[in-house]
């Protein structure tokens, strides 16, 4: 049986990149809206086709996508990928598997921190990270996320800091506290497996000599720049280098809109852990981009360590937005 638009009903499906299929078919039906050559979509409601008079309902089965060819499974990825960025456009919320429509069933970060605590049985001193996930779209440059945070009971780790600049400023940045002072021709050669420090801090005089090997150094995250507080005057030197020793981390969301953020070692208090979690949230809520809606700006989060699994909290509560932010 043949109905507009040239859909065939029977085993076959109903299109070449629609994954559903009838089970069976009588004879010819009229379909509620009452039109005599409609489309398919018309007759689908509720996933069941629906006819006048004494005929049956038919049902509508889903396909198993491992019954789908790879490009039948590339066209339905991009259609739902197309439907969540028209959602997004609209302001609504794209629903997933972690959501804000299901933030009450997550306990809240005070709760999940200590069940970390419990199940950290060895003596390492593990990291403890939080992971979130935001509501943005990494492809636009004006809903990037990205800034420092100084955390008030420090990370816990002992920083690598190392330093460019000119001849000019070689004596100052000595006496700066840093680690290493590289050359121009080390930091050339530098490679995802070399690294010997952290952070790479510059002088903007000196900084003229590092534009050449930004696809070097760049793809590594060691490229200084304004925004992460590494590209400094020689007179700030000391003080960066002091703050960046102390606890000031740096926070960027990557392709997934995800933001990594280490809040602790094993040996904080679950008072210092707290306080540090709150500085994230803080500098989180000042850095969200003013064209993403305050409901959605969180999806989820959890944490982590070192050495364990990873828990779903809920932190939207923490940020305590206002009403006419939603």
């Amino acid at each position: 049986m043949i109905l507009g638009n040239g859909y065939k009903y029977g085993w076959r499906g109903l299109s070449r990149y629609n994954p559903t299929y009838l089970v069976a078919m009588k004879r010819t039906v009229t379909p509620v809206c009452g039109v005599a050559t409609p489309s398919v979509r018309s007759l689908m409601v509720n996933n069941t086709l629906s006819v006048k008079g004494n005929l049956d309902v038919y049902r509508l089965h889903s396909t198993p996508m491992a019954m789908l060819n790879k490009r039948q499974r590339l066209k339905i990825a991009l259609k739902q990928q197309r439907k969540e960025k028209l959602m997004r456009m609209r302001g609504e919320t794209v629903k997933g598997p972690n959501t804000n429509s299901e933030e009450e069933e997550h306990p809240p970060a005070e709760e999940v921190l200590e069940k970390i605590e419990t199940e950290m049985k060895t003596h390492i001193d593990e990291s403890i990270d939080i992971i979130i996930k935001l509501g943005i779209d990494p492809t636009k440059s004006q809903q990037q996320v990205r800034g420092t945070i100084v955390l008030p009971a420090g990370s816990g780790r002992d920083r690598k800091i190392a330093i460019f600049t000119t001849d000019q400023h070689s004596e100052l940045a000595k006496e700066s506290g840093a680690d290493m002072f590289p050359t121009l021709e080390e930091i050339s050669q530098i490679t995802a497996d070399n690294i010997e420090f952290e952070t790479l801090l510059a002088t903007k005089d000196a900084i003229k000599f590092l534009k050449p090997l930004g696809r070097t150094i760049g793809p590594l995250g060691l490229m200084p720049n304004l925004k992460s507080g590494t590209l400094v005057d020689p007179e700030e030197l000391v003080s960066t280098v002091k703050v960046l020793k102390a606890g000031k981390i740096e926070v960027r969301n990557d392709h997934q809109a995800i933001i990594h953020a280490c809040i602790g070692k094993r040996r904080f208090t679950r008072d210092q852990l707290m306080e540090n979690l709150e500085s994230v949230i803080k500098r989180l809520k000042e850095l969200k981009p003013e064209n993403v809606r305050a409901k959605r700006y969180i999806q989820w989060c959890k944490f982590s360590r070192s050495r364990g699994p990873a828990h779903d909290a809920n932190i939207v509560p923490m940020f305590n937005f206002d009403e006419y932010e939603f």
